[in-house]
């Protein structure tokens, strides 16, 4: 599975827990800061937000996503690379209750 279908199904699935989701993904070259996250997703119902950086179960970090990464921790923002396994953690964390759904990526 390619990054760009497990973003697809890391936003849908944001999408179906009441989360909006804001994508800086650009075109390699694109102008803005250098390895920010792929996703800003809010949940504005439990007061909650946290970059997500898309990867496939292969996939790595750039140097410049590992200090984007650097950045928000140090200033305590919440910040979760992975796919749909990731971001359901997150999810538990946020309070939502959801066994196994949908972990495959």
């Amino acid at each position: 599975m390619s990054e760009k279908q497990v973003q697809r199904d890391v936003i849908k699935n944001a999408k179906r827990f009441g989360c909006e989701v804001v994508s800086f993904s650009q075109p390699f070259g694109a102008l803005q800061t250098r390895g920010i996250a792929d996703l800003r997703i809010y949940h504005r119902d439990r007061n909650q937000a946290a970059w997500f950086e898309v990867k496939t179960p292969t996939g790595k970090q750039s140097p410049g996503q590992v200090a984007f990464q650097s950045l928000v921790e140090s200033v305590g923002e919440r910040y979760v690379l992975g796919g749909v396994s990731a971001l359901l953690s997150l999810l538990r964390e946020w309070g939502f209750s959801l066994g196994t759904l949908g972990e495959e990526s």
